[in-house]
């Protein structure tokens, strides 16, 4: 499958808004392996490393989280997770717009997209998958308001 990003929308055939019960009608997703509950009416839905996790407040998709393992994520034709991590992030940027950098995640606000794991913040460099053994590259797409960076320092940083 192919998971096209669509910022501030969703991903490929997730929308955020989405209830559980309309996500759990997407052809392909597979039935739940684990639900975790937290605190103020947070769930989030896993059904392996090759899916996305979904993540609801209040009934609605409010975030939808991939790692490295989820084949097919696109942004623009490009799969995030096979291209060079400096032509990633310059692409992003140059569509997306600013980017800032808080606890060691690239925020792209405006659109809705946290990426982890792809820049090292202390020796300012990219991860290399072919290199470094080490690899928790992931990214999330949330709804307004759901970053989970809300009140925190977000330095600017470009990679253009």
């Amino acid at each position: 499958m192919i998971w096209t990003i669509r910022p501030g929308q969703g991903l490929g055939p997730l929308d955020l808004g989405m209830t559980p019960e309309a996500v759990a009608e997407v052809p392909g997703l597979g039935r739940v392996g684990h639900v975790y509950r937290g605190t103020g009416g947070r769930t989030m839905e896993y059904r392996g490393l090759h899916l996305p996790i979904c993540e609801y407040r209040e009934g609605q998709l409010v975030r939808i989280v991939t790692g490295r393992h989820v084949a097919g994520v696109q942004f623009a034709g490009v799969d995030l997770f096979a291209v060079e991590t400096a032509v990633m992030l310059r692409l992003l940027e140059s569509r997306l717009g600013p980017v800032t950098l808080c606890t060691e995640q690239l925020f792209f606000g405006t659109a809705g997209l946290c990426l982890s794991g792809f820049y090292d913040m202390h020796d300012h460099q990219f991860f290399k998958p072919g290199v470094e053994y080490h690899d928790e590259r992931s990214l999330a797409l949330f709804a307004p308001g759901q970053s989970g960076g809300e009140g925190e320092d977000h330095e600017p940083i470009s990679f253009l």
